[in-house]
């Protein structure tokens, strides 16, 4: 059946694939560009960003001898700028170690400074050609439609199946494009909302699809994982929040929770001081919602949030 699903797919790709430019280099610095780039942001916004570091920093050496103000300037509007800090210092760290090329090896590349198992999976199986697996969001859901993997996202029995599934699949000819395809696939065919299975080339295997649970799986709420482990916790919906990214789309649901404990390593910040810091523009829109949100009843679940006096 694998011989089957990665032929199918594979020749889907082929001939539907969007034209995208870091899809026609083979250079792995670029590539890895690339990639941490399109993690949380589209495709449309990448693009130009991705022309114009290039441009600005051509190889690894150029980028590691750069000020880290330069780097964060030239990705300014991409936000989540952990990502610009983890290029520069993994660039440095490559010149150091790598004599300023990307290393060819799987151990090597999870030793450099933000390279995570996508990562790893991404720039090892495109790049380098490596049958090296990735789980990103729209893989995450391909997969569980297809073989009919239940649960939320970051339950971890999920995720070891879904994992296991893709080091599976990813074993064969053209592991890069396998993994490009999978993640095409979830992008432009097996979306969140509105799947277009009959467009969809694995639609006679899919396990969703044939009993009638493709907007089932995955199910989208952590709510109900979080009640499984704090019985006591009282959720309140604050409403929803829509954002398109490159490789998913994500519909956030908000809830005003109430005596849920604190996650390791939260601070309390103010208000004012939330709007400073570096996060996503879907996260501004969830503070934004739930600003606006009117107070329930009794105590107000956000009251801590808008004391001039709390940290976060």
């Amino acid at each position: 059946m694998a011989g089957e699903l990665r032929l199918a797919l594979l020749r889907w790709y082929d001939g539907q694939a969007r034209d995208l430019p870091w899809r026609r280099t083979r250079d792995p610095y670029a590539i890895w560009v690339s990639e941490v780039m399109l993690q949380q942001t589209q495709v449309s916004v990448v693009l130009p960003y991705w022309r114009t570091f290039l441009a600005r920093f051509p190889d690894v050496a150029a980028l590691a001898r750069s000020d880290l103000d330069e780097v964060l300037a030239a990705w300014r509007g991409l936000g989540y700028y952990a990502r610009a800090r983890n290029l520069h210092r993994a660039a440095q760290a490559v010149v150091e170690r790598h004599a300023g090329r990307l290393p060819d090896d799987v151990e090597a590349l999870r030793a450099l400074p933000g390279f995570g198992r996508y990562t790893v999976g991404a720039v090892a199986s495109i790049a380098f050609g490596r049958s090296v697996p990735l789980v990103d969001g729209n893989v995450a859901r391909v997969l569980a439609r297809l073989f009919g993997v239940e649960g939320s996202a970051g339950d971890a029995v999920r995720e070891k199946q879904l994992w296991a599934l893709a080091e599976t699949l990813v074993e064969g000819e053209r592991p890069g494009d396998w993994n490009q395809a999978l993640m095409e696939l979830g992008a432009t065919v097996c979306r969140p909302e509105q799947p277009t299975c009959l467009l969809c080339p694995l639609r006679s295997c899919c396990v969703a699809l044939a009993s009638g649970r493709v907007g089932g799986i995955p199910p989208g709420s952590e709510l109900p994982a979080l009640r499984a482990r704090w019985p006591q916790i009282a959720a309140r919906p604050l409403g929803r929040v829509e954002r398109t990214l490159t490789h998913r789309a994500l519909s956030i649901e908000i809830f005003a929770v109430e005596h849920l404990p604190p996650p390791a390593g939260a601070r309390w910040v103010t208000v004012e001081g939330a709007r400073t810091l570096g996060i996503s523009a879907a996260m501004q829109a969830v503070l934004g919602r739930v600003l606006e949100a009117p107070s329930s009843p009794g105590d107000d679940p956000w009251k801590s949030l808008r004391s001039p006096r709390s940290r976060r």
